[in-house]
């Protein structure tokens, strides 16, 4: 199954790491790094803060969450839950410098479509 982490991969410029995680039980499904990251702790807590996003949102009576990018000095961290399957969601890290959010989130839209996540 980690080829379907080798279609972002080979088509992010800047990807150093991707997990598909449940995030009911945090565990990751399928992993990808490249860089010196450990996913478990990233993956683990990103599954935390999407759950109290999606609780915060639901008090509010607001949509749905339909990611969360956070940006550090070197590295962006996006969070995309899997519309098809809402417990599952998309872990990536990239390099800062050399991604280009446009066609990051472009791609993972092509992902989805690809493996039928929506």
């Amino acid at each position: 199954m980690a080829f379907i982490l080798d279609f972002l991969s080979s088509r992010i410029d800047g990807f150093l790491a991707a997990s598909i995680l449940d995030s009911e039980s945090s565990l990751p499904l399928i992993t990808e790094n490249h860089g010196k990251f450990d996913l478990d702790i990233f993956t683990a807590m990103s599954a935390k803060f999407l759950r109290m996003q999606n609780e915060i949102v639901n008090l509010l009576a607001a949509e749905k969450v339909e990611g969360i990018q956070v940006s550090s000095l070197e590295h962006y961290h996006i969070i995309h839950p899997l519309k098809e399957y809402p417990t599952l969601f998309l872990y990536i890290i990239l390099e800062k410098k050399l991604a280009n959010l446009g066609m990051v989130y472009i791609t993972i839209k092509e992902f989805e479509e690809k493996y039928n996540f929506i």
